[in-house]
């Protein structure tokens, strides 16, 4: 349509906006480069084309072709110079290749208007995804990190590590790690809300850093600090007896955490900060409410506080958690807990070879009988999902975010279970929001065992430090 309208002489204000690229200049029979790469997607009533039913998607940024499920699967890619007659998939042979193009694909076909044909489809195979609870499956694009979703009123809400709203270096540095003065974390809360785990409502940053209790009493220490340095890094939500509860992590421009309250029921200001500046450095705090009606803060890996019933302080000394045998700690970050059946799971964060930046970022757990311990061996959740929140559905299923968290874009998933990761920081997960079931059994005796479903993120790698054995839930990774 665009080339069509171009040489009707219709204006851009006037066409009402179609998708696509104006070609009409190489229709006139003058010379026009391409240059910019080229998408499109099969329409949701057409059938396979000569018997081959090919992926769904394509995108061709010269000289390579992609090919792809809607979900981001059965990737093909090929060398058009070398290979004109497509017959060579490299896909394995060229992964950060592969998982760059699939991850512009995918963002296209996401911005895809919604009376096209093609953006529902795309939410379609979502839906899909969600509704067997077998694989993972890629639910939003956009830079984030920590991704956090709790279920309220009916309703999923997300927040996140994320930038500013609006700003561009999210699409022209995709893979940025978050870290070092080039960080793209920025210093407002964003939140998405959803129905349904597919279609994703921005509520835009209802909470930032000057709603906490340190732009008060650490004003100087504020008005010091340029603003490119401030950062807001694993922000939780809970709706607590009429109100939403936040917590975060911060270490720019004062090295502290918030836990802050609106007023009513509407995830928006003014906020209250009942701790005041005595809650400190806290690193990635998260909330959790007991049978009993206690509330608890968990930080680090892992200390415990019970709350007072007002939130204006702790109830009583913090204590250290964490779990027994030869893995004396979850990890390093992202502990929360959560209560299954009569144990109390404590969920942590760590990377494989127990090294900083160093093979994958997984999620481990271990089981107790009371909230204070002692606790299980760790044991192993999930491959790639370290900082993952695991939460249920309305159905009751477990499911556990996971992210990008990597030094160079995903690798390729080929073979995943049995290679070797330890060089480096690395991931399977494209940037954005990867929804992994999780399979969450209770035993006979009241134990509780916790493993990702899908098998590229159920088996520790062979870079793995810890050996698990069957006690742990699974079987050895020698």
């Amino acid at each position: 349509p665009p080339s069509l309208i171009t040489m009707a002489g219709i204006t851009s204000e006037e066409s009402g906006g179609f998708e696509g690229r104006d070609l009409s200049a190489a229709m006139r029979g003058e010379p026009q480069q391409r240059g910019l790469p080229v998408y499109w997607a099969r329409p949701v009533d057409r059938g396979a084309a000569n018997g081959e039913n090919l992926p769904d998607l394509a995108m061709i940024d010269l000289p390579w072709k992609l090919l792809m499920e809607y979900d981001g699967s059965n990737r093909q890619l090929f060398n058009l110079v070398e290979d004109p007659s497509e017959s060579r998939n490299v896909a394995a042979d060229h992964g950060g290749r592969t998982s760059r193009m699939a991850n512009e694909l995918r963002a296209w076909h996401r911005r895809l208007s919604a009376d096209s044909p093609r953006g529902p489809a795309a939410s379609s195979e979502v839906a899909r995804a969600i509704d067997a609870h077998d694989r993972a499956v890629h639910v939003k694009p956009g830079w984030i990190r920590d991704p956090f979703i709790t279920l309220h009123d009916g309703s999923y809400y997300l927040t996140g590590t994320t930038p500013l709203p609006g700003d561009p270096r999210e699409r022209v540095d995709p893979y940025n790690t978050g870290l070092g003065q080039g960080s793209l974390v920025g210093w407002k809360m964003q939140v998405w809300r959803s129905d349904d785990l597919v279609s994703w409502e921005h509520l835009g940053a209802p909470f930032d850093l000057s709603d906490g209790v340190w732009f008060s009493s650490r004003a100087d220490r504020v008005e010091r600090t340029p603003e490119q340095q401030w950062r807001l890094w694993a922000p939780e939500v809970f709706f607590i007896d009429g109100r939403w509860a936040i917590v975060h992590t911060s270490p720019s421009p004062v090295r502290g955490s918030n836990l802050s309250f609106t007023h009513g029921n509407e995830l928006r200001g003014p906020y209250t900060n009942p701790m005041g500046a005595a809650i400190g450095h806290r690193h990635d705090p998260s909330l959790f409410e007991d049978d009993d009606g206690t509330w608890w803060m968990i930080w680090g890996a892992t200390r415990i506080a019970p709350l007072l019933p007002d939130f204006s302080g702790f109830a009583s000394d913090p204590v250290a958690i964490g779990p027994s045998g030869d893995t004396a700690r979850m990890g390093h970050e992202g502990c929360m807990i959560r209560k299954i059946g009569d144990k109390y799971v404590l969920f942590g964060t760590g990377w494989s070879t127990s090294e900083m930046r160093r093979g994958s970022y997984n999620l481990y757990y271990a089981t107790a009988d009371r909230i204070t311990g002692p606790y299980s061996r760790r044991r192993f959740a999930g491959r790639f999902l370290g900082h993952g929140t695991p939460f249920q559905d309305t159905e009751g299923r477990w499911w556990c975010t996971a992210f990008f968290n990597a030094d160079q874009a995903p690798i390729s998933d080929d073979g995943i279970e049995t290679r070797d990761l330890g060089e480096s920081a690395m991931t399977i997960n494209e940037q954005g929001v990867t929804l992994v079931p999780l399979e969450v059994t209770v035993t006979p005796d009241g134990d509780v065992h916790v493993l990702a479903k899908d098998p590229r993120y159920a088996a520790p790698g062979p870079d793995e430090l810890q050996n698990f054995g069957p006690l742990d839930g699974q079987g050895e990774n020698e």
